[in-house]
């Protein structure tokens, strides 16, 4: 095969890789994007703008997040994906769940993490907003902090 056949071939194989990354890429942006609608409103009654519930709500469905990938959510919901705006947003949201014991984490120069316990704790909080009635009930920050 000559040299130019080769570089054509290997050409495709790199563009079916690109393509197949891509499609992947956009399906899990729409599910992610989906599953946001039904998290925001319980984040909301926290005193987190929509904004922020955004943030919180993708932190509960994933332990990571690049500061790429929270960029294109937020843009994608029509909010600013600038990383000073990420970062100035964060620190409201890290502020704001502290008083229930939800810790965030910044990878540095990469995103943003929460472990398990702290997923857990935001999924409690969640859990406990409606009765069986149906009712909402704000959450109580953990004992011994303030809110």
């Amino acid at each position: 095969m000559s040299e130019p056949a080769q570089k054509l071939k290997a050409l495709e194989a790199e563009n079916k890789r690109l393509r197949s990354r891509l499609e992947f890429v956009e399906e899990y942006n729409a599910a992610i994007l989906e599953a946001l609608e039904a998290d925001v409103p319980w984040l909301r009654l926290l005193g987190l703008t929509a904004q922020q519930s955004i943030i919180a709500s993708v932190l509960v469905r994933r332990q990571y997040i690049s500061t790429e990938s929270l960029a294109l959510i937020l843009e994608a919901k029509q909010f600013s994906g600038d990383p000073k705006a990420i970062r100035t947003a964060m620190a409201t949201v890290r502020r704001r769940l502290m008083p229930y014991g939800v810790e965030i984490k910044t990878i540095y120069c990469d995103g943003y993490c929460i472990d398990r316990s702290s997923r857990d704790k935001l999924r409690r909080l969640a859990d406990g907003f409606v009765h069986a009635t149906g009712e909402r009930e704000t959450p109580k920050p953990t004992a011994g902090t303030e809110h």
